[in-house]
């Protein structure tokens, strides 16, 4: 979400970073957030069910996910950059710097070897089924829609179905170019995205990264800066009452826009980003099967029946989810 300097996702995420690079300084793995130290970690990856991420924490959780042979063989493209920020999430030290309990919550860290902010965000959508909003974020051509709409990102992105090793939905090379200004005529990203997805359990973990020795006749454009995704992590699990999507993402945007810039953009963009991600998610969701989409409930200062500033809320019966209203963070 740190990426409203370039577009969409540039700022907001070497080769397999020679075991990348900066993680070769191997750092021990700081706890998890006191929330959930004292959680009871299931013993074989194949006991963790999807309540389980919201109790134990994204941390404790990702620890049991990565050992299932399924996760490894998917996140083989990028294993380096995976087992990187797999490193990163497990951190605790982290500063806070927005919670708002059951909407969003932004912590950030500086890379030592960078000087850019590391961003780890919850945004949680309130009604949300899972499986429906990782649809909502991994659809390229989808996400595009909303974000544009919502949040007026002018940006373009390719999937590059030709690339070696291409699979759709489990291994692709995207393609991402943002506008220029009077320095550059543009900016990109050439990102390899490794998915894996249990849909039974409701599931869903994706990484990005650079995409390394990739020659295509569509990059990189005369005048345009080539930005890096070091590593992002996105993992989407179900919470009482809603669905969630985690993130940890750290991003070079290079060129010659000051990383003072970059940092302070990072950290003012999740808000925006969360309100535009609740729009979206009631613009495109499809209702659970067998259930029949009912009419928006619209409110304008307090009265239905406006066609003005539209508030959409969600039944159980149309999203599939049941929950409290216990707070989250």
């Amino acid at each position: 979400m740190l990426r409203s300097l370039v577009g969409s996702e540039m700022c907001i995420r070497d080769s397999a970073c020679s075991m990348c690079d900066r993680c070769s300084e191997k750092q021990e793995p700081r706890d998890s957030p006191s929330s959930c130290q004292d959680a009871v970690v299931p013993a074989n990856a194949g006991e963790l069910s999807n309540p389980d991420v919201y109790h134990l924490g994204v941390p404790n959780a990702l620890r049991v996910i990565k050992q299932e042979q399924p996760v490894a063989a998917a996140m083989a493209p990028l294993r380096a950059e995976f087992e990187c920020v797999c490193e990163e999430v497990m951190r605790s030290d982290y500063e806070t710097i927005v919670s708002q309990p059951n909407q969003l919550q932004v912590q950030v860290r500086e890379d030592e070897g960078t000087g850019l902010l590391i961003l780890k965000t919850t945004d949680i959508v309130p009604g949300a089924r899972a499986s429906e909003l990782f649809r909502i974020l991994s659809d390229v051509k989808l996400r595009l829609r909303w974000e544009t709409k919502f949040l007026g990102w002018a940006k373009q992105v390719e999937d590059l179905a030709e690339t070696p090793g291409y699979v759709k939905g489990e291994n692709e090379v995207l393609l991402y170019r943002y506008p220029g200004n009077v320095m550059m005529k543009g900016r990109e990203l050439l990102d390899r995205r490794t998915t894996w997805k249990d849909e039974e359990r409701q599931l869903y973990l994706w990484v990005h990264a650079e995409a390394q020795g990739i020659e295509h006749d569509k990059t990189t454009r005369k005048g345009t800066v080539r930005g890096r995704t070091i590593y992002q992590l996105n993992m989407c699990y179900g919470v009482p009452g809603g669905a969630a999507v985690y993130t940890c993402i750290l991003t070079d945007p290079k060129g010659s826009v000051p990383k003072s810039m970059v940092n302070m953009q990072a950290k003012s963009h999740p808000k925006s980003w969360h309100r535009a991600l609740l729009k979206g998610y009631a613009a495109h969701a499809k209702p659970k099967p067998g259930v029949e989409r009912r009419q928006p409930v619209v409110e304008h200062g307090g009265k239905e029946g406006s066609q003005d500033s539209r508030k959409t809320t969600c039944s159980e019966e149309t999203c599939g989810n049941t929950g409290g209203s216990e707070k989250l963070f």
